[in-house]
């Protein structure tokens, strides 16, 4: 559009620091807003909103208020969007007491929030008695709670387990189908206090696959595992399929206890390496993919990914190379997730490998894979904003012709431009 000799318009440069916001990259964000002035285009409230949005999105709370204080100072008014990106930062950092004051000065005001704003706040909330005042106060602004509402009230009644119960039905009860997460969550509140009786009782509110997986979690995570065993049977008898979340879960829980379980095949082995990457122990899933190989199970991209997703969190470089060797002597490819994960350990090292995490990334582009915001934003972990910008404006051509998808950056003397058709992260 520059080179064209076409001034972009607020629009235009509005949807750019949206796209910033989106990957999460403040940084790019206030750049586009200060090219936005430069160029003599004034800012309008959505303008600010999306960089204010842009710090909310990464949880900075100093950043979002200095962006709402801006809007005051341009002699603008904070919108419905504004205060629900001061609620988000709120939330991600868990100060109920930030996400309260945001909704409360909303009402104040007489913005209408959105159910958004409420959940969010419902959320932060750490005593069921705070979160059922504002379940009230959403109701009374004619908004009708969803499944996040009633998953966020289940989580504030941890301490008690008969309201957590009552919320179960609450939601059953207004037609809303609940989650993995919402029986789990009255199920680790029963269990919480000691009483896993009362937790396998929760699951005869609704008998499904979901309710039965969530007992057999309860149970295992109190070391039950003989009766997580029964419970996932008595499933199958009831009729109910067991879904691979629930042999995930019931076979986690032999995991934990140091027992051995044969498997059959790459799918149910790669539960069992799942597994051992959560806990972050890269010697055991190593054990666990060599007697894969041992059985004559042939592991697949997942089963080597897995072992990625292990060397990340371990921040363990070598053993990340490792793996992507092994993919390549199993005649497989590696995709984003593979290369995601290998920058991803150059991060987590200790000190942090950017000329790795570069090697990286070029042997990413060389195969012509196409970046998503989360690639994008593991490399500038690895290498810091500045050096991802020119990497991809030097690999860009990599790209050229193909249909893109994502943010792709290009660049222009000392200067970089955003290239955006259409966010997937």
């Amino acid at each position: 559009m520059c080179e064209a000799e076409v001034a972009p318009s607020v629009h235009c440069y509005s949807a750019l620091i949206r796209c910033c916001a989106t990957i999460g990259s403040p940084p790019d964000a206030e750049y586009w807003f200060s090219r936005m002035l430069h160029g003599g285009v004034s800012p309008t409230v959505i303008a600010y909103n999306a960089v204010l949005d842009s710090f909310a999105q990464v949880g900075d709370e100093r950043g979002a208020a200095k962006w709402q204080q801006r809007i005051h100072e341009a002699g603008l008014e904070p919108t419905e969007c504004s205060y629900s990106s001061i609620i988000t930062a709120a939330v991600r950092n868990r100060n109920q007491v930030a996400a309260v004051n945001a909704l409360e000065e909303m009402l104040s005001k007489t913005l209408q929030p959105s159910l958004v704003c409420f959940n969010g706040v419902i959320h932060s909330c750490s005593k069921n008695e705070e979160a059922e005042k504002w379940l009230r106060k959403l109701r009374e602004s004619n908004l009708q709670p969803d499944e996040v509402t009633f998953t966020s009230l289940i989580h504030s009644a941890k301490r008690s387990p008969k309201q957590a119960v009552r919320w179960l039905r609450s939601m059953i009860s207004e037609g809303l189908k609940p989650s993995v997460e919402c029986y789990t969550a009255v199920i680790d509140s029963c269990a919480g206090r000691g009483d896993l009786s009362q937790a396998m009782r929760s699951s005869s509110v609704l008998p499904t696959e979901v309710s039965y997986t969530a007992v057999v979690d309860s149970c295992v995570k109190e070391g039950k595992s003989s009766l997580a065993s029964k419970y996932f049977q008595r499933m199958a008898d009831e009729g109910l399929t067991p879904d691979m979340v629930a042999f995930t879960t019931l076979i986690s829980g032999f995991l934990r206890k140091g027992g051995v379980c044969r498997v059959p095949d790459a799918t149910c082995y790669n539960a069992f390496l799942a597994a051992w990457a959560r806990r972050g122990d890269l010697p055991k899933a190593t054990e666990l993919l060599e007697q894969m190989q041992r059985e004559e199970v042939t592991p697949d991209l997942v089963s080597y990914n897995t072992m990625l997703k292990s060397c990340s969190k371990a921040g363990d470089v070598p053993s990340a190379i490792r793996w992507l060797k092994e993919i390549s002597k199993a005649s497989l490819s590696p995709d984003v997730i593979s290369w995601n994960c290998a920058i991803g350990a150059c991060a987590a090292s200790k000190p942090i490998e950017s000329a790795k995490a570069e090697e990286f990334f070029r042997q990413f582009a060389a195969s012509g894979l196409k970046p998503d915001g989360l690639l994008l934003r593991t490399l500038t972990s690895a290498v810091g904003p500045k050096t991802r910008r020119w990497l991809c404006e030097e690999l860009e051509e990599h790209w050229s012709g193909k249909e893109r998808f994502g943010p792709f950056w290009s660049g222009e003397s000392n200067h970089l431009r955003l290239t955006h058709t259409h966010t997937q992260v």
